[in-house]
């Protein structure tokens, strides 16, 4: 598996209030009929390598997904990651939506079917967000009656928010993290740290990857997450994947010299070192755009 990322264990997080500025993003029409006929066969997403989208544009992608009503596009790379993240552990996806992720992984899907709930769907209708269909595989269950059914170590979920009330007061929805956490081995959420900055599970310990094959409806590199409550695996992960840790030093022009480290496949090595330091750089001072030296890139030694 060819990848790389960055990975933050044993992370805890303050909650903050929503952003509503960092819950949208603006969108210009323009027409992507050719672009949607490539990503889908009639109603089924084909699943593309991450390169594939960078032939387009932010604006076309957000209002693809928009038009789809995704919340996270199921790259190769995401896919080929938590395949073999899961092994041979029973999972199962909840708040699936049209089922794509999972589906793609050959888990059960299941859904509350709660953007049929009268005001969801109204707010879709306001923001030209066509009424979702969802697929027969798609298991009307929520999240919790799914995990107490299926019973998996895994539970995969995107874009899932934290048990709250429609702003109309007529009924809740979202998920007690809290809860689902006491009935499964592992929970992963793909997920971005300006929407879900309130969700009272970030006060857990958890591990936290920063996935550059990563499209969410936000697309935002430094914000979005794989999130990762319980056994996360990843050490096996890594050493069944032959992923390496690579410890890179830099210096930022009148800022200083720092260190950073990621982990990949044995390819690419200088490139993706100068991807995490241009991500460190917009991190530390906002911006990436400040000229830097590459100093040393260093291969760490597995321990054990």
């Amino acid at each position: 598996m060819d990848i790389h990322y960055r990975i933050h264990k044993g992370v805890t997080r303050k909650l903050q209030p929503l952003d509503p500025q960092k819950q949208s993003c603006a969108m210009y029409v323009e027409d992507i009929c050719d672009f949607v006929d490539k990503c889908f066969d009639k109603d089924d997403l084909i699943i593309h390598p991450f390169a594939f989208y960078r032939q387009y544009t932010r604006n076309q992608i957000q209002l693809m997904m928009k038009k789809k009503d995704i919340y996270v596009l199921p790259t190769e790379e995401l896919c080929a990651f938590l395949d073999e993240l899961i092994s041979d552990k029973s999972a199962i996806e909840i708040g699936a939506g049209k089922g794509y992720l999972g589906r793609e992984l050959s888990i059960p899907i299941t859904d509350s079917y709660a953007k049929r709930d009268p005001y969801p769907m109204m707010m879709d209708r306001i923001c030209g967000v066509p009424t979702i269909i969802y697929p027969p595989d798609v298991e009307k269950l929520d999240a919790i009656s799914s995990v107490r059914k299926y019973r998996p170590h895994t539970v995969i979920a995107s874009f899932l928010v934290h048990e709250q009330t429609y702003k109309d007061g007529s009924k809740k929805f979202g998920l007690d993290g809290k809860k689902l956490l006491h009935l499964c081995k592992r929970y992963i959420h793909i997920g971005n740290l300006g929407i879900h900055c309130n969700n009272p599970i970030l006060t857990i310990p958890h591990t936290e990857i920063e996935f550059p094959y990563l499209i969410t409806n936000i697309m935002s590199p430094l914000t979005d997450r794989i999130f990762i409550w319980g056994q996360d695996g990843m050490s096996d992960f890594e050493k069944n994947s032959s992923i390496e840790k690579y410890i890179v030093r830099y210096e930022a022009k009148d800022k200083g010299i720092f260190e950073i480290d990621f982990m990949s496949s044995n390819n690419n090595i200088e490139n993706r070192a100068r991807y995490w330091i241009e991500v460190d750089l917009h991190t530390r001072f906002m911006t990436g755009k400040i000229p830097f030296r590459l100093i040393s890139i260093e291969q760490h030694e597995r321990q054990g």
